[in-house]
């Protein structure tokens, strides 16, 4: 708990590097034990250890600047380790995030938990470290905690920032799920407290730097203390422990692994067919199956009606597999319902999505309703304002075939609407062969070569 005598023996203990770094990677099955396939993503376990080599790196940069290199007896590189040995020998505190909470409650409770266990680390950590700080460099603490303070803010509001949704999409109409709305709640607040509380660590910070302290020779000194056998027990309890219970959470994990990556290599077929093997409970407690779409123009938001097609088109799909994307359809369309041009839906899908659209439409012409958003028409629609807007005067060029072939165009106005508020299927056949039949002009004669 920060008691120098103890922390004096560990940091100067050359063994408890090695402990520590035991632990660390022990703690890395703490944190990704239920939330990855550590079969298919083993890199996942070496992330603390990463974050933990950058923190520690900065801190150093720190220390040099609260104190220079000037003090006797001073040595970069012990500082250096025994830094490094305080910051892995706090990796147990991640027994925390080892606690299921996703399997005790429901997905935004389990947030606010994970949040919660997330803000008592933190803070245990940066109390402790600013301690540890404080001893090694024989500083007082007040010296030490707020550029500490400072530097925790500067990462969050990067972090966080790196991450937050703009507001033209937020005011674009994007609808997010229950869980997706906690989580930036929960972000936006602490990105709030985070730029907020900055400026005061900034400034005390300063005046802490002016005030002249005495730096009292002090050498950072070196031990081969050992390590009793209880402390290596633990870590071996620990590990053989989260091994155990991997066997029963990584066989959900590699399943809903597999569905996330043949959803990413665009197998959507057999990414549904495998699926719809499996009942939901199969999977992950408060799974989020793929795609996890936050912007409506991202590569994710474009899966979701491909995901949907190879749904239907199943024999027998499971209801809660449909259910699910054509959920997703209906958050990613509020967005073009809100502003007012539904049929910008339909022009911002490939020619590929069309022609899927297209082909289930044909098996199934009850399935347009469930493909489009509720207040587009009809594919012949937003066929006739394709024409429409080739026909227009300010168009220039010719008929673009490589944009919207022709077929495609032909195809879709076939296909079954009410007809009541569709345009007429002749007359935009007739149309489109205009189209089709309009000479190009002549190639422009080429210009001899000078002689």
């Amino acid at each position: 708990m920060g008691q120098e005598q103890a922390i004096l023996r560990v940091t100067t203990s050359k063994k408890c590097l090695w402990l520590g770094l035991a632990g660390v990677l022990v703690a890395g099955l703490f944190r990704e034990y239920d939330t990855a396939s550590l079969l298919n993503e083993p890199g996942r376990m070496l992330i603390n250890l990463a974050v933990s080599l950058a923190l520690t790196c900065l801190l150093f940069l720190l220390s040099l600047i609260l104190i220079g290199s000037k003090r006797p007896g001073f040595s970069k590189l012990v500082l250096f380790r025994q830094l490094l040995t305080g910051m892995w020998m706090m990796a147990p505190m991640a027994v925390f995030y080892a606690i299921p909470v996703e399997r005790l409650t429901t997905e935004v409770h389990a947030i606010q938990w994970n949040v919660a266990f997330l803000a008592l680390v933190s803070i245990w950590r940066v109390w402790l470290m600013s301690r540890i700080m404080s001893i090694l460099l024989r500083v007082p603490m007040t010296l030490v905690i707020f550029p500490v303070l400072c530097l925790c803010d500067t990462i969050l509001v990067l972090v966080i920032s790196s991450f937050q949704l703009s507001i033209i999409e937020l005011m674009g109409g994007i609808q997010l799920t229950p869980e997706q709305q906690a989580f930036l709640k929960i972000q936006e607040m602490v990105l709030l407290l985070a730029v907020f509380s900055w400026p005061l660590w900034a400034l005390i910070t300063l005046i802490n730097l002016t005030i002249s302290i005495d730096l009292k020779e002090y050498s950072l000194l070196s031990s081969n203390r050992s390590v009793t056998g209880v402390c290596w027990g633990m870590m071996a309890t620990g590990l053989v422990v989260m091994i155990a219970v991997c066997g029963l959470t990584q066989p959900e994990q590699f399943r809903a692994f597999r569905i996330k990556h043949l959803i990413e290599l665009g197998r959507y077929q057999e990414a549904m067919t495998e699926l719809n093997r499996h009942d939901r409970n199969e999977f992950p407690p408060h799974w989020q199956v793929p795609p996890i779409v936050w912007r409506s123009h991202s590569a994710e938001a474009r899966q979701i009606l491909p995901c949907l097609i190879a749904a239907l088109s199943l024999d027998d799909p499971q209801p809660w597999i449909v259910d699910h994307y054509e959920g997703q359809l209906g958050r990613l369309t509020t967005g073009y319902r809100h502003r007012g041009d539904s049929l910008r839906f339909l022009r911002e899908r490939s020619n590929q999505e069309l022609e899927f659209m297209a082909s289930l439409v044909e098996q199934k012409p009850e399935m347009e309703r469930r493909l489009l958003p509720t207040d587009v028409v009809s594919f012949r629609c937003f066929v006739k304002s394709v024409l429409d807007e080739y026909a227009n005067p300010d168009f220039h060029g010719r008929f673009q075939f490589e944009d919207r072939p022709a077929e495609l165009l032909e195809r879709l106005a076939s296909l079954s609407g009410p007809a009541d508020t569709c345009p007429d299927v002749e007359d935009l056949l007739i149309r489109i062969q205009q189209f089709k039949d309009r000479e190009l002009p002549a190639p422009a004669p080429e210009t001899p070569p000078a002689q």
